[in-house]
């Protein structure tokens, strides 16, 4: 997908180009690797691959396509003020549940999911091209989430909140 992006100097939020401000063009591959559910949503993980380098590139692109990044809570609100002017009277109880759904998941999800799997970095002489990689932190993350949720079901107590009660006995 290339969409462009410009920003405004004095805001650290990047936009989607206007004609009044068209930005710079932007680049990325998107593939999807498996769709899921976390806290009881719908998900979808993906790989993506920038062919550019603009700031906050993946995370405009994706919630620009309607599916901002579990725990972005600075550009989910781009993908719903773009559901809603495409809505009509009918729809909008339908967007607004939908935005309460995904808040809820930001508010739920202990961090942005957003991570970087492989680091490729060209680098000049006498070192060449450097690369990295680590592993998928969200497989963890699931499965904790997923650890979670059983013991709420069994106990109906949180880990969070039994933790809690440990603290102030």
């Amino acid at each position: 997908m290339i969409i462009p992006l410009s920003g405004d100097r004095r805001d650290f939020r990047q936009c989607i180009g206007t004609a009044s401000n068209p930005g710079k063009e932007a680049s990325t591959e998107i593939k999807v690797v498996q769709r899921g559910q976390l806290f009881g949503e719908n998900v979808t993980l993906v790989h993506l691959y920038p062919k550019t380098g603009r700031r906050h590139q993946l995370r405009l692109h994706l919630a620009d396509l309607g599916f901002p990044i579990v725990g972005d809570s600075t550009y989910t609100d781009l993908t719903f003020a773009r559901l809603e002017k495409q809505s009509n009277d009918e729809e909008d109880g339908a967007v607004d549940s939908l935005f309460k759904r995904v808040a809820l998941l930001c508010e739920k999800s202990d961090r942005m999911c957003l991570h970087a799997l492989e680091l490729h970095l060209p680098c000049k002489k006498p070192f060449g091209e450097r690369s990295f990689t680590t592993e998928d932190p969200f497989v963890s993350l699931i499965s904790r989430k997923r650890e979670e949720r059983d013991e709420v079901e069994k106990t109906g107590k949180s880990e969070v909140e039994s933790k809690k009660r440990l603290i102030e006995s």
